[in-house]
């Protein structure tokens, strides 16, 4: 990664949704505005939200059987942009689902995040690219809403992997 160098100057506090300088357009480039608690950059002079990803990584193992997992809870409007996984050591006929809950929804039982089950028995080392629901707004994420990863079965013995969720703050 390319680390840049940036001047105090390039970077201001700004405690107003407005980020033009007090003596001209906005072209200093990047802000912090504390309204929104976000970087904006704005070289045209435009605002725009410097967009933050938001991976979150669970290990897969014999502790997941069983129950809904919580893996996210969102403090924001988030979108959900990819959903990875990978099996070291599968356990026949086991999948799993994401799952998406508002409100007082039960675990386990929001809106599905994928299009399909993940698999929790394929190609071993093999990291598998889950396609998202089609019905775009289950993959969109109001603050309060949960995130929740379900096995089909409680006996998991000898699983071994990941699923990573990539998430895109709105």
């Amino acid at each position: 990664m390319e680390r840049v160098n940036m001047s105090e100057s390039k970077i201001r506090k700004v405690t107003s949704t407005s980020l033009r300088p007090i003596n001209g357009p906005a072209s200093a480039g990047i802000a912090y505005d504390a309204t929104k608690d976000a970087l904006m950059v704005n070289p045209d002079g435009t605002e725009r939200l410097i967009q933050e990803e938001l991976h979150i990584n669970l290990g897969l193992d014999a502790n997941l059987g069983g129950a809904a997992r919580c893996v996210f809870i969102a403090d924001a409007a988030y979108k959900v942009v990819s959903i990875k996984s990978v099996v070291a050591v599968g356990v026949s006929g086991a999948t799993a689902t994401v799952k998406k809950t508002t409100g007082t929804t039960a675990p386990g039982s929001g809106d599905d995040v994928t299009a399909a089950t993940i698999n929790l028995n394929t190609t071993a080392n093999t990291v598998t690219d889950n396609a998202l629901h089609a019905t775009a707004a289950q993959s969109v994420l109001a603050s309060g809403d949960r995130i929740w990863i379900t096995p089909s079965t409680a006996t998991l013995t000898g699983l071994a992997g990941g699923i990573q969720i990539v998430l895109k703050r709105q």
